[in-house]
């Protein structure tokens, strides 16, 4: 038979597979423990053999009359008493084994980016996938002549096995791997594309990270400085994922996407004589936008190293309020654990909740803040238009229909 955890690391299972052949194997552990306690039976006999006055007493208590099909009464309540007791042993053992066992049945998901001079990005994109495809891994991954940029989930030995073949790679060692111990799969598919940009910004013609990029700073420094007069922090991200989360008292862009940012932080020249700490999701938005503020004439330009998933890992996620948004079938996840709130409210009535999700509209597909009792009601659009439309999708509970994400 093969091993629960080898199978998982040659094919990563949905979470019904995994319980279909997590019970199969608690329920063979157990049956097979039964059988080595009825094995032993006869010596717990022992003592009262000494006893029983005679072997005709001794063969009713412990085997059938031959001369009737169902045995004696007192034999069959025996026989009863003790497949009643094994089923029981057999449940609790079957409960033991599935509690510690369903707890290193667990995926990983892996964010991460690197900045570097790929020259030959188009023909490594499809080599990529194939590595990809063979390992059995899921996920995003955006490959360009500036560098690297994905989210990819799997067991931990095939996301360790991705990590080793990508540092294999020297122009893309020292990667900061993002980490997160998940249920599920974060992914559906694997995809590798190569594109002009690891990050869609429009200024890959006049930025390079590699050469100039703003100070980084650890979580902790990050931290202590956030707070101070001459400081002031910039989202460095859009609507969408600011509205369900973000630090206290930082400044937010009205944007739809990075695209956007050269243009609107024009609104911003006031700014350049301070202290200016940018944050996004893992960082790779901050490494052109602080390259660009200082191109802008922004004079003390810094960035958070690892953004939000990495502060919320180091120091707890101290001050950030609410989720933050994830470009994977998670949709959000929880950074605080310090001084958690909820400052997300549902696009159609108002309530707090954490809960995003994107129309149902395939035409609208906007990411929205949207309670399960507003979802219900509206069978996942965000609006009464959105919901007659004729391009409303079946509703989704979820309110994740699946629609390839990618960090605009």
């Amino acid at each position: 038979m093969l091993h629960l955890y080898d199978f998982l690391a040659v094919q990563p299972l949905s979470r019904e597979e995994q319980k279909a052949l997590v019970y199969s194997q608690a329920a063979a552990s157990a049956e097979g423990w039964i059988r080595g306690r009825r094995s032993r039976r006869p010596k717990a006999f022992a003592a009262k053999r000494k006893s029983l006055q005679g072997r005709a007493d001794l063969r009713a208590l412990t085997q059938p009359d031959p001369t009737k099909g169902r045995g004696s009464p007192k034999n069959s309540r025996r026989k009863t008493a003790a497949i009643k007791k094994d089923k029981k042993i057999l449940y609790l053992c079957s409960l033991i084994f599935l509690h510690n066992i369903t707890l290193t049945i667990m995926y990983q998901t892996l964010l991460y980016y690197k900045y570097a001079h790929l020259e030959d990005a188009e023909e490594m994109a499809p080599k990529h996938l194939e590595f990809c495809k063979d390992l059995g891994i899921l996920g995003r991954i955006i490959i360009a002549n500036e560098g690297l940029n994905g989210t990819i989930s799997g067991t931990p030995e095939q996301c360790q096995a991705y990590m080793d073949y990508v540092e294999s790679d020297p122009r893309l060692k020292g990667i900061h791997w993002k980490i997160d111990e998940v249920e599920e799969l974060s992914f559906v598919k694997m995809h590798v594309r190569y594109k002009a940009e690891i990050v869609n910004s429009g200024l890959y013609d006049s930025v390079d990270p590699t050469k100039e990029t703003g100070k980084h700073l650890q979580p902790a420094e990050f931290k202590a400085l956030k707070d101070q007069e001459d400081v002031v922090v910039i989202d460095m991200r859009s609507n969408y994922e600011h509205k369900l989360g973000r630090f206290k008292g930082a400044i937010t862009m009205d944007i739809d996407n990075f695209r956007e940012f050269p243009e609107k932080i024009k609104e911003m020249d006031h700014l350049k004589d301070k202290k200016v700490l940018t944050y996004c999701t893992g960082g790779i938005k901050c490494e052109k936008a602080s390259a660009y503020l200082i191109q802008q004439g922004f004079q003390d330009v810094y960035q958070l190293h690892g953004g939000i998933i990495n502060y919320g890992k180091e120091v707890g996620g101290e001050d950030f309020e609410g989720d933050c948004y994830v470009f994977d079938g998670r949709v959000h996840v929880p950074v605080n654990t310090v001084n958690p709130s909820v400052i997300s409210r549902c696009y159609n009535c108002g309530k707090k909740t954490t809960r995003m999700v994107n129309c149902c509209n395939s035409h609208c597909n906007d990411h929205i803040v949207q309670c399960e009792s507003c979802s219900q009601e509206m069978a996942g659009a965000c609006s009464v238009q959105c919901k007659a439309s004729d391009f409303a999708r079946p509703y989704n509970e979820k309110g994740f229909y699946r629609k390839q994400l990618c960090e605009d």
